[in-house]
């Protein structure tokens, strides 16, 4: 009987802080749909476009694959924890967590299109698109690290987190279906006018599902005092 449906009187008879949570669950699960449509973009296509797109040499196309595939890994190392000392150190007017999610989003998209619109020739592309994948990295980073620490934010209880937390895969997981049915129906053709289309679409989508979450999550007091994290204790 636990899936029949909700009555008048137990929808009334719910606590403030229980239609809070209800509002605030699907307004940020529902923001990791176009996270995820940008993310898979990025991730899973970047190289195709590249590869498949555009007129480079094999060392070019070589240089270009070793900066995303290696390079980019060495500085998520280095750059995830300060991001995440950074935002955990921080208590912002509108957030812990929402500036730094809203802000990530936005950059994030507009680089998104940036990386699939601009596109220089020769070395002067492998240049661009390495400085521009790190700093679309960077960003994503800021936003990935400030959406995933506000989720246990929203609720003390193990019932209410284990719902966000499997509501918010199951639109990270549309997302990305999304934006991988859009590729494989409407690529052939023109392939690099598609993927400026593509890009437009993920990033719309990105910084609209995730200005829903920034705008329409409403953060609850941090009532517990933690030890602050210094870039010396990084360090360490």
């Amino acid at each position: 009987r636990k899936d029949r449906k909700m009555t008048k009187l137990e929808k009334a008879n719910l606590s403030a802080d229980d239609r809070l949570f209800n509002k605030n669950k699907w307004l940020f699960a529902t923001g990791g749909l176009g996270r995820d449509m940008m993310y898979g973009l990025v991730a899973s296509y970047l190289l195709i476009y590249i590869q498949f797109g555009l007129q480079l040499t094999l060392v070019q196309f070589a240089t270009i694959s070793l900066i995303i595939g290696v390079l980019a890994r060495i500085w998520d190392g280095i750059n995830d924890p300060i991001i995440g000392a950074i935002i955990e150190g921080s208590n912002l007017k509108h957030g812990k967590y929402k500036p730094w999610i809203f802000v990530g989003a936005v950059v994030c998209g507009l680089m998104t299109v940036a990386l699939f619109t601009i596109r220089p020739q020769g070395w002067w592309f492998v240049a661009y698109i390495s400085v521009a994948y790190l700093v679309w990295e960077t960003f994503f980073t800021m936003n990935d690290i400030g959406y995933y620490s506000m989720l246990p934010s929203l609720s003390s209880k193990d019932t209410q987190r284990n719902s966000i937390t499997h509501l918010t895969v199951f639109f990270a997981g549309l997302g990305g279906a999304i934006i991988s049915g859009i590729i494989a129906l409407f690529t052939p053709g023109k392939l690099l006018d598609n993927y400026v289309i593509y890009a437009v679409i993920a990033a719309a989508a990105v910084i609209l599902c995730q200005s829903m979450t920034a705008f329409g999550v409403k953060e609850k007091p941090q009532k517990e005092r933690r030890p602050k994290v210094t870039f010396k204790k990084l360090w360490h």
